[in-house]
């Protein structure tokens, strides 16, 4: 499949990117390599466009799908600069909903449990929507107007993503709490819990992620929400205590 993938450069987008060139597709990445962590992938180079541009990024159809992971995808950061969440999250996904109605493309759409606001367990994908923050407001958006457009595909609400994946020797990596406290425990150093550590998250490995997109590209019927979940939610105190048991053993990578 000829495949556009937004967000390409990023902690999940370059995973995701990675494993489609594996399996053979024709893979355009884009990224305004506003948070990007890497811009060429196997050889491939990430073409520098914002999500924002809608002429820019009419130039790259048709394709056969939209893998659309381009955000400002932190809480701390959305709050910080409003305006470039704004621009990032509505318009950029408001322009692919956009686009993939007129061209008839389905698209992939990285959502988040954000959108739940206080996660209420177990999480279903029909639970309330009640974001918090600007973050999940943006997200909820998002996932609105997919639908308004009536648009084919799938809206995946992630959960939190833990794990370092490296690609041609690059490390790839977030500043979540896992891999926090994992990294802590390697050089022996304390592990920062907010108060009051019962508070329970529920978290899916990157390579899961990937392979999520990887397999659901074959699997379009009308457009479905689908939460990309463990099946446990832990507190932190509970990561914590793992972690300080197994951390320094633990290796979390994926290397390809």
């Amino acid at each position: 499949m000829k495949i556009l993938l937004t967000g390409a450069g990023g902690y999940i987008g370059s995973r995701v990117f990675s494993d489609l060139l594996r399996e053979g597709h024709d893979v355009v990445g884009v990224d305004n390599f506003c948070n990007a962590q890497i811009d060429e992938i196997h050889g491939k180079k990430i073409v520098n466009v914002d999500v924002s541009d809608i002429k820019k990024l009419k130039n790259f159809f048709p394709v056969d799908r939209v893998i659309h992971l381009a955000a400002i995808s932190g809480v701390l950061e959305c709050e910080e600069d409003k305006d470039l969440a704004y621009s990032s999250n509505v318009v950029g996904t408001t322009n692919l909903a956009y686009l993939c109605d007129k061209y008839h493309v389905p698209i992939l759409f990285a959502s988040s449990m954000a959108v739940y606001g206080e996660p209420k367990f177990p999480i279903k994908e029909q639970n309330p929507k009640n974001p918090l923050n600007f973050y999940g407001k943006t997200k909820l958006f998002g996932m609105n107007i997919i639908k308004l457009f009536r648009n084919r595909g799938y809206i995946f609400i992630v959960s939190n993503v833990y794990g370092t994946h490296a690609i041609d020797g690059k490390k790839i990596n977030s500043e979540n709490v896992i891999n926090k406290f994992i990294e802590n425990v390697k050089k022996g150093k304390q592990m920062e819990i907010y108060k009051p550590g019962t508070q329970a998250r529920n978290f899916i490995h990157v390579n899961g992620v990937s392979r999520a997109y990887c397999v659901a590209i074959n699997k379009i019927e009308g457009l479905k929400d689908v939460c990309l979940a463990s099946n446990e939610s832990l507190s932190v105190n509970k990561i914590a205590e793992m972690v300080k048991k197994y951390g320094k053993k633990y290796n979390s990578e994926i290397r390809v």
